[in-house]
């Protein structure tokens, strides 16, 4: 199953999209030239990468910096605290 309008990338520099729904492993995702199959099922509000990125990356959210990997992360990998050391106290 595809679903166009699954996600949104809220700023064009973010590196990441926000999942607009909860949705299923196996579910196809497109945002805008990007496409990929979710590994696994996740949650409405869920950060999702918008290319594979090495541990250290960091991410944007609002295209603004929201924290940076802890480890390396696939196309389509599941952004949260378990992969990402928040920077939000850095910029306040």
């Amino acid at each position: 199953m595809t679903s166009h309008l699954a996600v949104l990338r809220i700023h064009p520099n973010d590196n990441i999209c926000v999942a607009l729904h909860p949705m299923e492993a196996g579910t196809e995702i497109v945002c805008g030239s990007i496409q990929f199959v979710l590994a696994h099922d996740i949650r409405l509000g869920a950060k999702l990468a918008l290319m594979p990125m090495a541990a250290g990356t960091i991410i944007l959210k609002f295209g603004e910096p929201i924290g940076n990997l802890s480890e390396d992360v696939e196309l389509g990998s599941y952004i949260h605290t378990h992969n990402l050391k928040s920077e939000y106290m850095n910029h306040a």
